[in-house]
């Protein structure tokens, strides 16, 4: 099973391959992320991380797309970034978007299957799972704000000025066959 941790920085995973864009120990692969293609063949890997990378990137649709190109049908993808509602969201000067928990979702099989192509692209598809975090006092609203994306919609819309989340995840799973059926996928 291969797994690449994208933009690791310092954090180096053992028996992954470490890509990040500055030579440092424990860095198997130096190369930047707005630089397409990426530097590996087609279907080469089952999972991949990549923690607080998304937000920093000049084209996420083009990082989004060649993760798909790399992964193996069926890999699993996380992505972690900052939620647009985080007190922190524009701390970092670096930062050039902000996400929600719907972001990704042009990307997700599921619109296909209900007849909502809302993706230029014909190919790059995943089924998307979403999770909005929580810090401190405020963590106790992360079960109840992600029951379904429904409660993560509501909540953004109407309560995300008063309770700020802090993070926001996608588990993206690769899919590069028609035979899939989607209504048979429990966390869509």
């Amino acid at each position: 099973m291969k797994k690449l941790n994208v933009g690791c920085g310092r954090d180096i995973k053992e028996g992954w391959v470490n890509l990040d864009c500055i030579k440092d120990n424990g860095i198997d692969v130096v190369h930047n992320l707005d630089s397409f293609p990426y530097p590996f063949k087609d279907n080469t890997f089952d999972e991949i991380r990549a923690s607080q990378i998304i937000e920093h990137l000049n084209n996420p649709d083009l990082f989004i797309k060649e993760l798909w190109r790399i992964t193996k049908s069926g890999a699993k993808i996380v992505i972690g970034t900052v939620h647009f509602s985080a007190p922190n969201v524009w701390e970092n000067i670096e930062h050039k978007r902000p996400y929600q928990s719907d972001t990704l979702d042009s990307f997700n099989i599921k619109y296909i299957a209900k007849g909502l192509d809302l993706s230029t692209s014909k190919t790059e598809r995943f089924i998307v799972k979403s999770h909005i975090g929580f810090k401190y006092f405020f963590r106790p609203l992360e079960p109840l704000v992600n029951i379904n994306r429904y409660t993560q919609l509501i909540y953004e819309r109407w309560f995300s000025a008063f309770f700020r989340a802090d993070g926001q995840s996608y588990d993206l799973i690769t899919v590069k066959s028609e035979k899939i059926k989607v209504g048979n996928l429990k966390w869509i």
